[in-house]
């Protein structure tokens, strides 16, 4: 496997992670606001209610977030094979120029 197939299955790795994290928030949030829209219905538990549909838009608030963590992470990831990258090659010609 040769430099640029690892890199692409290393940032595909990676996406994978974030698209997962993504469906779980997904899943959670508008569990959350379902089980909220329930209590609603019942004046005792209106208070637990309001706290899921508090804690559910967290939820939809973490996942621009999670978009913004992920962008920055691949950023970081080529950046720093392409220092090694630049590494090897300048090695390579240090090398040469013996």
């Amino acid at each position: 496997m040769n430099y640029t197939e690892k890199l692409h299955l290393h940032s595909t790795n990676i996406k994978r992670i974030y698209v997962i994290l993504h469906m779980l928030a997904d899943f959670m949030a508008a569990f959350l606001f379902l089980v909220g829209s329930i209590l609603f219905l019942y004046p005792k538990l209106l208070d637990l209610g309001t706290w899921l549909f508090i804690f559910g838009s967290l939820l939809f608030a973490f996942k621009p977030t999670l978009k913004i963590i992920h962008f920055f992470h691949l950023k970081m990831l080529f950046k720093n094979i392409i220092i090694k990258k630049e590494d090897i090659l300048k090695s390579k010609t240090l090398h040469w120029d013996l």
